[in-house]
C-alpha cells in the first residue's frame, strides 16, 4: 500500500508548529506571515481611520453637550441692567466750579446703589452714579452732598436729591446747598431716567 503525502496542519510549518508570538507586554498577537501582512496592512490602515473618525465624532458630541462651550459669554449691557429695574435714576453731575468737591454724604431712601459716588470729583470735571428700585412694586430715592475746597467757597455745602416713586413724578432739588453756588439739572424724565445736574460758582 502506498503511503499518503502528509499534509501540514494550518500554522505549522516542516520546521514544526508555529510559535505563538507575544506583544512588548508578554500578551499573545496576532502576527501574520509574510504572505498575509499585504492584507492585514490593509485592514489595519482601515481600523486606525476608523478610530480616528470614531475619536473626532466621541469630542464633538461632548462639546455640544455642554451648554455654551463654544460661545462666548455675553457682554455686560449698563442700559439693559438699568431697564430691567422697575425705577432708577442715573446721575452726570457736573462740577464746574474752580473748587474740589469731596464726597460728605450719600443718603439712600429707597432702593440700591448701582454705581456709587466717587470720593471727589474735580474742577472742570464729571461723576457718574446710579440708583435703582429694589422690590415689587417700589421706586428709589437718594442723594449725595459735598464739600468744596480749595477755592473761595472752601467749606460751602453742595446737595443733590432725586426721587423717582413707583406712582407719582419724578422730583429733583438742591436743598440744603449753599446759596454761592448757581445750580441746575436737565432731563430725568421716565422710569429709568437719566438726569444731568450742573453746579457753578462766580470767580
Amino acid at each position: 500500500m502506498s503511503r499518503l503525502p502528509s499534509v501540514g496542519i494550518a500554522g505549522e510549518s516542516a520546521a514544526g508548529p508555529a510559535r505563538e508570538r507575544t506583544d512588548d507586554f508578554g500578551l499573545p498577537c496576532l502576527c501574520a506571515t509574510s504572505g498575509q501582512r499585504h492584507l492585514v496592512s490593509g485592514e489595519e490602515h482601515s481600523m486606525t481611520r476608523w478610530v480616528h473618525l470614531a475619536a473626532v465624532a466621541v469630542l464633538g458630541a461632548g462639546l455640544a453637550a455642554v451648554p455654551g462651550a463654544a460661545q462666548a459669554a455675553p457682554a455686560h449691557d449698563p442700559m439693559a441692567q438699568q431697564q430691567s429695574a422697575a425705577r432708577s435714576v442715573a446721575v452726570t453731575f457736573n462740577n464746574t466750579t474752580k473748587c474740589v468737591l469731596t464726597l460728605r454724604d450719600k443718603e439712600l431712601n429707597h432702593g440700591i446703589w448701582v454705581t456709587h459716588p466717587a470720593r471727589t470729583i474735580q474742577p472742570g470735571t464729571s461723576d457718574n452714579f446710579e440708583t435703582e428700585s429694589d422690590g415689587v412694586m417700589t421706586g428709589t430715592e437718594a442723594a449725595v452732598s459735598y464739600l468744596a475746597s480749595n477755592c473761595t467757597q472752601s467749606g460751602k455745602r453742595i446737595r443733590f436729591h432725586w426721587d423717582n416713586p413707583y406712582t407719582g413724578r419724578n422730583s429733583y432739588d438742591w436743598d440744603q446747598t449753599d446759596q454761592v453756588f448757581d445750580t441746575d439739572y436737565t432731563g430725568g424724565n421716565g422710569n429709568n431716567a437719566s438726569v444731568t445736574a450742573t453746579v457753578s460758582a462766580p470767580d
